[in-house]
């Protein structure tokens, strides 16, 4: 598939090309696989179907000023609409039954169903048919009138339209991608355009009808019974439970040796398994990624807003409020700010209220927290603590705050509001990814607040509000680079790592267990094809697998494993595909009780004989612990457990002393080939320069062994809070700034304000492509961001064009440096030579770099550096001055050199520093004029006596360095300044 892919780019380069994937993850491993192939890939963009097919029909929808309809509003409008005396009155309460409901109908209009083909006949009674037909009448007639669009309207509105035909941009499908048949209907409309992509897949694996067969290949051709590579490293193992499959999961990473970037565990039940397999891999210690969709439940914001609703709809009971405040998800004040501690106020804690209310007895109730709350505070304060009387009418009235947020009748969209205000006030913030957990629920609370519902009894609103946050879901941004991936079957196999597991592979996960439809069960469904049947969708979710396990490369080991109960305690037996994977095994029938606890299939956990096998160093220390052994038998069992570790605490003795080989000097070192002084293929930037200076060991690492991290190595998971990081969001501005006044020309006016809008929206376009943001959202506010700075650079361009003041002759100048293809300066001073620099003892360095701008006025020229940072660090004092002065010097030292050479008669007259983005505020950092031949060589002396020798001794301070948590003598420094701390405290 790849290489088609990789065909169709180079082909179409100018034409816009989609690429339908299967969740994001997969898109950007995709992504990854054609760069390897291809340096850039242009016009092509990744998307779900569902996303592309809505897209298409944008202008349409915002022309009729229709809206999208929202799983809430649908229900709300379904509720409405089945009558209190019909055929599904009696089940209209049952828990489950409208969101059955509301998914049947969906299923119907998506399948095509009209309300005429619902006879008795096929769902076996007269009124069940009449009122579901009618059901089904009603609620499209009330879509058209109220100009809202679900997602099977979408798709009969495109079809209508023929919204994907003559778009001219092609749409790459996938074959092994599901569709339903009316959206193939849609996307078959692009005809020619629609190119459908070869895929893999074993050559007896069930696929429903649905799927499509196109350019199939057929995989493992010539053995039936093979569902994984015949030349791939295969294991199973079966587990006890859950937690001893994640266990030895753990155990095999440690255990191969492999770096956590070569490591993928794709689970077969995300929703049951994911959130226990993190926290696992969470407190052993290894960095992962997650590119799951969570429920919005298993994290703080979501937790507390469905315990609220749950705990308004049970009464407001008190052992609830006390769970609330328990689970940490919820504090009933704010934390105290810096000053108000400082001025000795104190705030009531939540284990304080925690106590008050099992000391008054507290049964709970909308008005049964008051009274009793104040009989323990006049009790306390008649004992001469009336301290506790206050807080405790503090405490009664935050609950009664809460219980009146709730009242006994109200409309859906109100109490939403009223939701979201509750969890603005009351959820408890540990960090910025609560921060941003918090204001997903917020916005998806907000969406409802004009739902058009009247009022209606607590416990119904109640409901409604578990179902809608039940609903949601969130996508974890993620970084996977150094860290294991948790994510889809599809994205673990293009992820082309290493070591694969597949987890949780039981029946109940894959195919999953047939669910019984209240609403249109199976045997009507045969009878209206394509409405799918719970078989076939079993058939999916085995097919999902197989074909993404036929593109599994021969060189990836792998495990798929299974637990005999599932996360909820349930008993469970192996999948169809698990027994597949056994029969390849072994060879033989696959038989899972006679292979189970043998070496083909290993039994783990509490029944079997590795029951107490440690997970990892930690726990093997302390299980040795706990069985009594003394320190000392510790520390001798240790070393000759792990010989290992003597000989690094002996290469860390050696690092500590200045005595190890690094430091003293490397044998056999080539100086000559590493001196930049008088070598003709060696240049210097700026940075280089602040390099040499800096730790000998950093430089070791980068530039000797080529093993320096691209950012710092951390095992605490820290997701991807935007779309770009500092330098890719520099990078972006830059070529904004040139690109427009390369285009505008000179002088800059409010003309060219569309043209402004223009390059950033092609830039940040590219942007997109180049780094996939991690979601709409990240992206959207990340252009937005950037449209300010765009406009805070325009406004300044503006000004100074009317002042007259100076003119821009010079954009992204380059010297010493491979000159990108086709590039034009104006002040025609790009070379690809480097400029020589005569140190004091008359040897030369070459220098090079790139000048963002410039300027040339009455008095000369002027160079500009563009930062997009705060400019505070730049100024006087600051920790980035000398750095900045350094790259100016040079800057200067080399326009001036260039222009002499070429015999232009003008001269370099200033330099600075402008900050033309929002955070910048336009500022100017002007740099006083000094020699700059002797900045650059007081900045050039010394730096290259370790290269000459090869001496690499570490030095300080180690914070910055991408390396901390990686290099060993950043844990002797910093073991170092920990003890000092120590001593202060």
């Amino acid at each position: 598939m790849i290489q088609a892919i990789l065909d169709i780019v180079r082909n179409n380069v100018t034409r816009e090309k989609t690429l339908l994937c299967p969740d994001q993850a997969s898109a950007k491993f995709i992504q990854r696989q054609l760069l390897r192939h291809e340096k850039g890939l242009i016009n092509l963009h990744f998307e779900g179907v569902a996303a592309c097919i809505s897209r298409s029909l944008g202008f349409f929808m915002i022309e009729r000023r229709a809206k999208s309809l929202k799983p809430g509003e649908g229900l709300l409008i379904l509720q409405e609409m089945v009558s209190p005396d019909g055929y599904f009155a009696a089940s209209r309460e049952m828990p489950g039954f409208m969101q059955a409901m509301w998914q049947s109908v969906q299923q119907l209009r998506l399948a095509g169903i009209k309300p005429e083909q619902l006879t008795p006949a096929i769902l076996g009674n007269d009124r069940k048919a009449a009122e579901l037909g009618e059901l089904l009448r009603k609620f499209s007639d009330y879509l058209k009138a109220n100009a809202l669009f679900d997602y099977p309207r979408i798709l009969e509105e495109c079809l209508f339209q023929k919204a994907m035909a003559g778009k001219g941009h092609l749409i790459l499908l996938p074959g092994n991608l599901p569709l339903m048949p009316i959206e193939r209907q849609v996307l078959e409309q692009a005809g020619d355009q629609l190119v459908l992509l070869p895929w893999s897949a074993p050559e007896d694996i069930h696929l429903p009808a649905s799927w499509r067969s196109e350019k199939r290949r057929v995989a493992f051709s010539g053995k039936a019974t093979a569902c994984l590579p015949n030349n791939a490293e295969l294991q199973l193992f079966a587990a006890t439970e859950p937690q001893a499959e994640i266990r030895e999961i753990i155990r095999q990473i440690r255990a191969s040796g492999l770096p956590f970037e070569q490591v993928a565990i794709a689970p077969a039940d995300p929703a049951g398994y994911a959130g226990l397999l993190t926290a696992n891999l969470g407190i052993a210690g290894i960095p992962h990624a997650v590119s799951l969709s969570y429920r919005s439940e298993e994290f703080k914001p979501g937790r507390l807003a469905m315990n609220l609703c749950r705990w308004a709809s049970d009464g407001f009971p008190a052992d609830g409020l006390i769970a609330m405040l328990s689970q940490g998800d919820m504090r009933l004040f704010r934390p105290l700010t810096k000053k108000e501690a400082a001025a000795g106020k104190r705030q009531v804690s939540s284990q304080q209220i925690i106590k008050m209310l099992r000391e008054s007895h507290i049964y709970g109730g909308r008005d049964g927290y008051e009274k009793s709350l104040l009989a323990v505070g006049d009790e306390a304060a008649s004992r001469g603590h009336p301290e506790i009387l206050k807080r405790c009418r503090r405490v009664a009235k935050a609950i009664q705050f809460l219980i009146d947020s709730f009242p006994e009748k109200i409309a859906p969209g109100a109490m939403a509001m009223n939701l979201h205000l509750l969890l603005k006030k009351f959820t408890r913030i540990s960090g910025e990814d609560d921060a941003r957990r918090l204001a997903r629920v917020k916005r998806r609370l907000e969406e409802y607040r004009n739902t058009q519902a009247a009022e209606m009894p607590l416990g119904r609103v109640m409901w409604w509000l578990l179902l809608i946050l039940g609903l949601d879901s969130e996508t974890e941004p993620f970084k996977p680079d150094g860290r294991v991936l948790v994510t889809s079957p599809e994205a673990a196999v293009l992820s082309q790592r290493k070591l694969l597991f597949f987890p949780g592979m039981s029946h109940s996960a894959v195919p999953g267990s047939a669910g019984t439809d209240p609403v249109v069960p199976d045997f009507s469904r045969k009878l209206l094809p394509p409405l799918k049947t719970a078989e076939e969708s079993r058939y999916e979710a085995i097919g999902r697998f197989s074909t993404a396990w036929a593109e599994i490369t021969d060189d990836t080991r792998i495990f798929v494993s299974f637990a005999m109960v599932d996360p909820g305690g349930r008993a469970a037996s192996p999948s169809e595909l698990f027994t597949r994977a056994l029969r390849q095994k072994t060879g033989g029938s696959g038989e899972f009780s006679k292979m189970l606890n043998t070496a083909a299939l290993p039994l783990i956990g509490h029944l079997a004989d590795n029951a107490m096998a440690a997970v990892d160093l930690c726990e093997w220390l302390w299980r040795r612990q706990i069985h009594g052994c003394s320190r000392d038998e510790l520390r001798a069992l240790f070393e000759e457990t792990y010989p290992t570790w003597k000989r690094h605490a002996a290469a860390q003795a050696n690092r500590s002393a200045g005595a190890s080989e690094v430091a003293n000097g490397i044998h056999g070192w080539n100086s000559a080939a590493w001196d930049f002084r008088d070598h003709p293929e060696r240049s210097l930037s700026a940075s280089g320069i602040d390099e040499l200076s800096g730790c000998p060991f950093a430089y070791f690492l980068g530039h000797v062994v080529g093993c320096m991290p691209s950012e710092q190595v951390d095992t605490v998971d820290a997701g991807l809070q935007g779309w770009l990081d500092a330098m890719q969001r520099g990078n972006l501005l830059h070529e904004i700034y040139e690109i427009f006044l390369q285009r505008a020309g000179w002088p800059v006016t409010e003309k060219h304000a569309g043209l402004l809008e223009d390059v950033v929206e092609e830039v940040a376009a590219r942007y997109r492509i180049l780094v996939p943001p991690a979601g709409i959202s990240a992206y959207e506010v990340g252009r937005a961001q950037i449209r300010r700075d765009a406009l805070e650079f325009f406004t300044g361009e503006c000004q100074a064009a009317a002042a007259g003041e100076a003119k821009p002759v010079g954009y992204e100048l380059f010297f010493g440096m491979t000159l990108p293809e086709g590039k034009i300066n104006p002040l025609g001073l790009d070379t690809a030579e480097a400029v020589p620099f005569k140190m004091e003892d008359g040897r030369v360095v070459r220098l090079k770099g790139k000048i963002d701008r410039i300027d040339e006025t009455s008095d000369g020229l002027k160079i500009w550096d563009y930062k997009t940072g705060s400019p505070k660090k730049f100024l006087k004092g600051g920790v980035q001055e000398e750095k900045a002065q350094l790259q100016l010097a040079l800057y200067k030292y080399a326009v001036a050199r260039m222009l002499a050479e070429r015999g232009d008669p003008r001269r370099v007259v200033g330099s600075g520093l402008y900050f033309p983005t929002e955070n910048g505020q336009r500022q100017r950092i002007v740099m006083e004029n000094g020699d700059e031949n002797q900045i650059i060589n007081e900045r050039l002396a010394g730096v290259f006596d370790f290269l000459v020798d090869g001496r690499f001794a570490a030095s300080g301070p180690c914070e910055e360095c991408n390396a901390m948590n990686l290099c060993p003598y950043a844990m002797l420094f910093n073991g170092g300044e920990e003890e000092v701390k120590g001593d202060d405290d």
